[in-house]
């Protein structure tokens, strides 16, 4: 799993969000770090409602529970309006 979250955040980092969700797709299993790892890249990305997404189907449909890093950027994502309820 290491190299897979690896590569996804290399594509994040260059800004291709496209391919970073791609590989997510493919990933036999992902972890807490796979999961904040395509959360944070939604944020980066201005993609808030994505994030938000991504968040609640990390702790609905499979169960993974949230970290720290989870937490620092949750909370950027429900900074607009549309993700205000979210984040109280």
């Amino acid at each position: 799993m290491p190299s897979w979250n690896t590569m996804i955040t290399g594509f994040i980092q260059n800004g291709d969000l496209k391919r970073a969700k791609e590989l997510f797709i493919q990933m036999p299993q992902k972890n807490v770090i796979s999961w904040t790892t395509m959360i944070t890249g939604y944020v980066q990305d201005g993609q808030n409602e994505k994030a938000l997404m991504i968040f609640s189907k990390m702790l609905v449909d499979n169960g993974v529970k949230p970290n720290q890093g989870t937490f620092v950027n949750v909370p950027s994502a429900c900074s607009n309006r549309a993700g205000f309820s979210e984040g109280q």
